[in-house]
């Protein structure tokens, strides 16, 4: 599992530093073996291979198919303020 959600940016770099947070790259073999054992228990395979992956998300960059996802959901909430989930 490869993925922007575990690279180090400026800012978790200086959290970490001060003690309010950790480093992004710390918390890669936790989560990919959490997430391996629920895939496992589902009796599904993960990927052996990324063939893309999206980067920039923390400095604002996103892909394609973020932007939709992001406008429906800024839809949403804008047909029905003060709505909770």
């Amino acid at each position: 599992m490869s993925t922007s959600l575990f690279e180090d940016d400026e800012a978790s770099v200086a959290a970490a530093q001060a003690g309010l947070g950790v480093l992004p790259s710390t918390l890669h073999d936790a989560v990919v073996d959490r997430v391996a054992g629920v895939v496992a228990e589902a009796t599904l395979e993960l990927p052996t291979e990324t063939r893309w992956r999206s980067r920039g998300g923390r400095t604002g960059i996103h892909s394609r198919p973020m932007g939709y996802l992001l406008a429906e959901l800024q839809h949403i909430a804008r047909s029905h303020p003060g709505a909770t989930w």
